[in-house]
């Protein structure tokens, strides 16, 4: 987890659980759904355990957010017009 988790706290809000997994809140009732991770509700609010946060962090293959996804191939394409670009071998445009 990350290095603000709290190693003495037993569970995690919602809000709490994404920031530090750096995924967007509206992520963890679709991995609930999912099954990736389960989250139980005390006094309506919705809690995620340390241990089940640790599980998924520690996956071989931890599922990703659409928007996470999209994210990192808009930087690759960047970074690939920039490579292209540096090399020369783009057309200059007329």
């Amino acid at each position: 987890m990350s290095p603000t988790a709290d190693p003495q706290r037993l569970a995690y809000r919602q809000a709490e659980a994404a920031r530090l997994l750096g995924v967007d809140v509206r992520t963890f009732p679709r991995w609930d759904r999912q099954g990736f991770v389960r989250g139980k509700t005390v006094g309506g609010v919705r809690l995620y355990s340390a241990a089940s946060l640790l599980r998924l962090v520690n996956a071989p293959s931890p599922p990703r957010d659409k928007a996470d996804v999209a994210g990192r191939l808009l930087d690759l394409i960047a970074e690939m017009e920039t490579l292209v670009r540096e090399s020369g071998l783009a057309k200059p445009k007329e």
